[in-house]
């Protein structure tokens, strides 16, 4: 679309009329409180900031507050990708105080084809619909209506969708990246083509992608630093389900990347997981354990360290992973062992865990912690690495160990209600 036909269509859009039931749950609201005997609710959703505003906006019969202590009903939601690439969202509708005991659990799933206004609207009824028990116990329940869409027909079932696709779902991607100035200019380009199938019982990935980038730096008038990576994989996931606890299935992949030194890196394994809770409360707890054991096969693009251009080796991998979201706040961390058969001081450990925690009233903490014990870089060119290319990160170094943390603390106060959503100026604070 040309310039010219560009901004007549935006100024028409800005124009255009808003619909009068999407202004009044705004202008109903009062500054602060909206009334003194609405239900106070905190909507815990760290997904998207701005679908945050929308709920405020349009779930205008009760007082949004800032911290959970002040809830009377904690709204938790969180979300699962789909099969065919939609999402899957979980609203754990929690009573406090005087609801302390009430609990509810609603699902509410998106299709790949949704816009982020349907989404949003699918997840404000959901949110409506779980509310509606509180609020009819309080001060306000005499001006609560309930709608029912009459368009259907009573003890109705919908007969089952047909799927031509049989639920395979495929993805096309590409991207580029360009940034330069006078010293300096980088690119970027990468590609990937996937398709996967989920059901009850089986779960197939497959997808292949590739990426190149180039850096350039003139460090002076004679001296110019040009530093080139590029990466190609392919990986494929096959997984059946075996009851409420267990999956089996298989990994393979193949990859070729610079900075390993690998011309090629093949590795096939069968795989066995147990889940210690059910999978149906993954979106709220996951403590699951895998273990696989197969064949890695390797050429390298330069002799190695230990003077090989390939090699075959067997390989088992154990995972322990975790994760939980509840309304005192997130935590989850994996634990990762690793080695290879034939040679088992050839390997490492990689642990990995992270806490977001609402300490009290108003004080949060977040801790982010990560490190790992490497034996097993069998890929590292026997020649080293040259200066440009430590300097430029083009190789990955020899190493025993790596480390990463990361600690924050937050504390708010000031009033509890967060009704009134203002977007003038964007997030300028």
């Amino acid at each position: 679309m040309s310039g010219r036909l560009l901004l007549p269509v935006l100024v028409t859009a800005l124009l255009l009329p808003i619909p009068q039931s999407r202004l009044c749950a705004q202008d109903r609201g009062a500054e602060g409180a909206r009334s003194t005997g609405a239900l106070r609710v905190f909507i815990d959703y760290r997904i998207d900031a701005t679908d945050l505003d929308y709920f405020r906006t349009h779930i205008a019969f009760v007082n949004h507050v800032r911290l959970p202590q002040d809830a009377q009903v904690y709204v938790l939601i969180t979300r699962q990708a789909t099969g065919a690439g939609g999402a899957q969202y979980t609203l754990g509708i929690i009573g406090r105080g005087e609801f302390e005991g009430n609990a509810d659990t609603l699902r509410y799933v998106a299709s790949p084809a949704s816009t982020q206004d349907e989404r949003r609207e699918g997840l404000t009824r959901m949110i409506t619909l779980g509310l509606a028990r509180y609020v009819a116990r309080t001060p306000l329940a005499d001006r609560l209506t309930i709608g029912f869409d009459t368009t259907g027909t009573a003890g109705e079932v919908p007969p089952p969708a047909r799927d031509p696709w049989n639920s395979w779902v495929f993805r096309l991607a590409a991207n580029s990246y360009l940034h330069g100035e006078k010293s300096s200019h980088s690119l970027a380009l990468s590609s990937s083509v996937s398709a996967n199938r989920t059901t009850e019982t089986w779960k197939l990935a497959f997808v292949a992608g590739g990426g190149y980038s180039r850096n350039t730096y003139q460090l002076d008038d004679t001296t110019t630093v040009v530093s080139e990576n590029h990466n190609y994989g392919l990986r494929s996931l096959v997984v059946r389900s075996v009851g409420h606890h267990w999956g089996i299935g298989a990994t393979a992949s193949a990859n070729s990347a610079t900075f390993f030194n690998q011309d090629l890196a093949l590795r096939a394994a069968p795989a066995v997981e147990y889940n210690v809770f059910p999978y149906s409360e993954s979106t709220w707890r996951l403590l699951s354990i895998r273990y696989a054991v197969g064949l890695a096969y390797f050429t390298y693009h330069d002799v190695t360290i230990y003077n090989r251009t390939s090699e075959t080796r067997p390989q088992q991998v154990l995972t322990v992973a975790m994760d939980v979201r509840q309304p005192w706040g997130t935590a989850g961390g994996s634990l990762e062992g690793a080695t290879y058969l034939n040679d088992w001081s050839r390997n490492h450990l990689d642990l990995n865990g992270s806490l977001d925690l609402r300490v009290f009233r108003g004080l949060s903490l977040s801790l982010y912690g990560g490190a790992a014990l490497i034996h097993d870089q069998l890929y590292l060119p026997r020649a080293g690495a040259t200066a440009e290319e430590v300097l430029t990160q083009q190789r990955q170094l020899a190493t025993s160990y790596r480390y990463s943390g990361a600690i924050g603390l937050s504390y708010t106060f000031g009033s509890i209600f967060n009704n009134i959503v203002n977007p003038r100026f964007g997030q300028y604070f």
